[in-house]
């Protein structure tokens, strides 16, 4: 495409291999077909059908403009009625080049080199970079899928797709449908600039739906201290109290008192039966150990199901048992689980919580008692738990893979099954909807990276809070996924422990300001000493630290009224993926907030053990300010020294960007070392 003459999107010259130049060719096993290669695509919002394939395969795309990409939708097909477990993979046909850069996430850039693979699982955009180009496929948030992001420095840019073909899915006879876009990329700032793209373009999947900002916290506000830090409770599940629908409002008014949001307990990928123990080494014995002595469910659980008319524990198993996850053997999973105070006397079955399985079914009974909780005004969302452990489970059962809205994928096994994060993702697709509906909020939790490292990006496009059990270990790279998966929306962490050492805990809050992110703690931090008693739910979580100290709370209650602000301040300006402003020394790691002045804030943290002094760059042209800036710290770190900023070992520092009331000469060129 010429500047000087907008064509329009053209697909063009897709090569299989960097030794052809003429034709695209679809490969099937060691047999492969040509197609066209030059297609052209009308603006706006034209389109173009491409269609190819071979005696055992067809692959139908649909390619049309999309904003600032170009959007391809498209359907394989078998030919016979044969299962198969289809890696689909879609290539730009770039080899290597001197200068060029691979975008592992927002924080990992990567020199190629020229025999160097490259891959990530993790985010669903592929992005490579030159000096002067850039480019970048991914995969939308409305078609989730199994993926992995590549560049080879001898074939090129490539997102690869797992996808199943079975005839007896319900969603599409012997085919499986998927979605791909393609799109320039800035080359200086390659995924962050794909990641803006990315968030405009699906921007009903990443708009901040609450301004509200503060701690995760668990319970009534006004048994905390300074519940003014507080913002979001989730109320419900507790295997030492029976919480019941009443004490749910009750607490939800309390809190609402003080400002604050209550979202009800749910989980959904597990259903956790209590006071037995289970040795079953087959059905019957399994069917034996849950129903002698009569099934019981946990107080909180029990509640919300006989919400929506389900009062009979055994009928609730039945249930339950009907949608449970099948391992490839035909048999259910199912765990004996050490939960406080039930050790060795909870029995926990993986849940598949597609609403699709049935009136019955699982899904169904927590969208009906959602449903029923939201009906209060002082309810303001619904808390989903475990997106996290239980998503990470494939789903074998012939009757569960018969009923997908997403279809079938597979592990490296080959064996076709439905991925239990998809079918938590149908569940909160339908969740949402009803949410949004009446104007609430959909909080999940287990929003990271998952135990195979396929990560939880698709659930958390569909939230509109997140977070995760993680705390002052929680490494910069996880701190990079957990800002790419929400965007600007709100992301908080709950300590389960480590709060032991001081210097843990002020970690925690610096490296939680620089992306803006909440950081908060189980219940046991704020308790007194001569409360510790009462406490037997998390004194126990981590094994490492048995004793975790109460009462720990007066003891960093300074870093909380120090932070807390400004991580308040950064997140209603918004996070930006394209910072528009570099350090010096590309160790200081950088982050922007707000869009124009006087809202614009700059992030900067020095995760080394030295400290580093740093000049700070701010693209005025980019974002559009007409005048030289003013850098003016406010946490306080950053000191000038003759580079223009010294941050000492771990600091962080957040700089308000304003433009100069006078310039003259003297100060634009000062100003482009940010030093005052």
């Amino acid at each position: 495409e010429q500047k000087s003459h907008d064509i329009g999107p053209i697909v063009t010259d897709a090569v299989d291999s960097p030794k052809e130049s003429t034709t695209s060719r679809l490969w099937v096993h060691d047999d492969c077909t040509s197609w066209q290669s030059f297609v052209r695509i009308d603006k706006p919002g034209g389109g173009q059908q491409v269609t190819f394939g071979t005696d055992a395969f067809r692959l139908t795309t649909q390619w049309s403009s999309a904003g600032q990409a170009v959007r391809i939708n498209g359907e394989l097909t078998s030919c016979d009625d044969g299962e198969y477990a289809c890696l689909l993979r879609f290539r730009v046909p770039w080899a290597f080049e001197q200068g060029m850069r691979w975008w592992q996430s927002i924080g990992q850039v990567s020199e190629v080199e020229a025999s160097g693979t490259y891959s990530q699982t993790l985010v669903p955009i592929a992005a490579v970079t030159s000096a002067d180009a850039g480019v970048a496929l991914a995969v939308p948030p409305d078609a989730p899928c199994y993926f992995k992001a590549e560049y080879d420095a001898q074939i090129g840019l490539s997102m690869t797709m797992r996808l199943g073909l079975c005839p007896r899915s319900h969603v599409r006879a012997k085919g499986a449908a998927f979605s791909l876009l393609v799109m320039p990329t800035d080359p200086q700032w390659g995924l962050r600039d794909a990641l803006e793209k990315y968030y405009d373009l699906f921007d009903r999947y990443y708009q901040r739906r609450t301004e509200k900002y503060g701690l995760w916290f668990m319970g009534r506000a006004s048994d905390y201290p300074d519940p003014d830090l507080l913002m979001f409770s989730e109320v419900g599940e507790d295997f030492t109290r029976n919480t019941d629908y009443g004490q749910l409002l009750d607490m939800a008014q309390d809190n609402a008192a003080h400002g604050l949001v209550t979202f009800p307990y749910t989980i959904v990928g597990v259903c956790h039966v209590i006071h037995r123990r289970c040795h079953a080494e087959s059905v019957e014995q399994l069917n034996a150990v849950l129903n002698d002595p009569s099934p019981q469910f946990t107080p909180w659980h029990r509640a919300c199901m006989t919400l929506n008319r389900h009062g009979d524990q055994a009928e609730m198993l039945e249930n339950v048992l009907a949608g449970a996850v099948g391992d490839p053997q035909g048999q259910v999973y199912i765990y004996q689980r050490d939960i406080q105070p039930l050790f060795g006397l909870t029995v926990s079955i993986v849940c598949n919580p597609s609403p699709g399985l049935g009136e019955d079914c699982k899904g169904q009974r927590w969208l009906a008692a959602s449903e029923k909780m939201m009906a209060h005004d002082v309810i303001e969302g619904v808390y989903v738990d475990s997106l996290g452990r239980w998503c990470d489970y494939f789903d074998y059962r012939p009757e569960h893979m018969a009923i997908t809205d997403l279809g079938l994928s597979f592990l490296d096994d080959g064996r076709l099954g439905k991925p239990n994060k998809f079918s938590h993702y149908e569940y909160l697709l339908h969740l949402r909807q009803a949410l949004h509906g009446q104007d609430k909020l959909l909080f999940g939790n287990g929003v990271h990276q998952g135990t195979w490292r396929d990560g939880r990006f698709f659930l958390a496009a569909l939230l509109d809070i997140a977070g995760s059990e993680s705390g002052p270990r929680t490494s910069l790279n996880k701190y990079d996924l957990c800002r790419t998966y929400m965007g600007s929306k709100p992301y908080l962490l709950f300590s389960q422990g480590q709060w032991g050492s001081r210097k843990q805990v002020e970690r925690y809050f610096k490296y939680s300001t620089l992306y803006a992110i909440a950081p908060s703690f189980f219940p046991r931090y704020y308790m007194l000493e001569d409360q510790v008693d009462q406490d037997t739910s998390f004194s126990w979580v981590d094994p490492a630290e048995p004793d975790l100290p109460a009462g720990t709370y007066a003891r960093d209650r300074d870093l909380h009224k120090q932070y807390l602000p400004v991580i308040r301040r950064l997140h209603a300006a918004g996070w930006q993926p394209v910072t528009h402003a570099l350090a010096s020394d590309s160790r200081i790691r950088v982050e922007r907030y707000g869009v124009q002045t006087p809202q614009l804030l700059v992030a900067v943290l020095n995760p080394t053990s030295q400290a580093i002094g740093f000049s700070l760059v701010v693209d005025e042209t980019s974002l559009g300010i007409v005048k030289p800036v003013r850098l003016e710290p406010i946490v306080g770190a950053a000191a000038v020294d003759s580079q223009g900023w010294c941050l000492g070992p771990g600091e962080v520092e957040v700089f308000v960007v304003t433009e100069r009331k006078h310039e003259n000469v003297r100060t634009r060129a000062t100003a482009q070392h940010c030093p005052v």
